[in-house]
This record gives structure tokens, sequence and C-alpha cells, in this order.
């Protein structure tokens, strides 16, 4: 009896150290956003349940980016730079996973997101009470190097 009680627990701790995170996040409010060069940005994603999360932040933030490949699996650490109408880079930052949040002045902005050696460019415009979002797609299996047979493509 003792023994069983012992192996119970020791499952049930397992159970609660490995789930931690996940309910941690999955939480009523989506954790805080952090500064790159002074804008607000926020970044994460993988996963459901980060989603599901972090789409209550979105009518918090000006700017939603999402990067995926072309066949809409999700990319994270991708690198984002954002600069302004003069040049100026406002944030610069590698993402956390396929979603990106930022507060930004109105105004417009040209955007890079690289990964996989190749880059990719939108402009935008930002306005007040707007959420403007942009989606990157146009990496492909090949520059993630995942090279399927020809009869999966």
């Amino acid at each position: 009896m003792r023994s069983l009680t012992r192996a119970t627990l020791t499952v049930a701790s397992l159970v609660a150290l490995t789930a931690s995170p996940v309910l941690a996040f999955s939480g009523a409010t989506p954790p805080p956003g952090r500064l790159s060069n002074g804008v607000q940005v926020l970044s994460g994603g993988v996963g459901e349940v980060e989603r599901e999360v972090m789409q209550r932040t979105t009518d918090d933030y000006d700017l939603k980016a999402i990067f995926s490949l072309d066949r809409g699996a999700y990319l994270s650490d991708v690198n984002v730079t954002i600069r302004n109408s003069r040049g100026d880079v406002v944030v610069d930052t590698i993402t956390q996973g396929p979603w990106f949040f930022a507060n930004l002045e109105p105004g417009s902005y040209r955007i890079t997101a690289s990964k996989h050696g190749r880059t990719f460019e939108e402009h935008v415009t930002v306005a007040n009470a707007r959420q403007t979002t942009v989606e990157f797609n146009d990496w492909t299996e090949r520059d993630a190097g995942r090279i399927y047979p020809p009869s999966i493509r």
C-alpha cells in the first residue's frame, strides 16, 4: 500500500511539472509584451493553447504579423525588422512563434522578415484604432530544408 501511494504521488508530481508551463500560459491573461527599441512587442503562438491565449491580446496591438510556409505550416524564429517612413529601425527582433504583435505609432512602415536565407518585405500603414494584419507565407518546404518526393507535393 505504501509503495502504491509513493508511485501515485510520483506520477502526480510528474504530470503537474510537465503541465505547468501550459497551465501557466493558458491563464486568463496573456503574458506581457516586451520592448524592442521602445516599441511594445509580443510573439509566440506555438501550439493551439498558446494561440488561443494570444488571441485575447489582438485588440491591444496595432500590428499583427503571421509567419508560415506556403503550404500553411507555421514558422518561428523569424528575424523581423520594422522601419518607419524615414528608414529608422523601430523594431529589430526574432520571433518566438508564428504570431507577432507590435504597438506602433500611426504611419507607414516597411517590415522585413528573414528566415532560411530568404527575406520578404511588406509595406503597411498603421492607423488609429484599427489593427493592421500582414501575412508572410512565401517560404517553401525547400527553404525550410523539407524536401518531399514529387508525389507528396
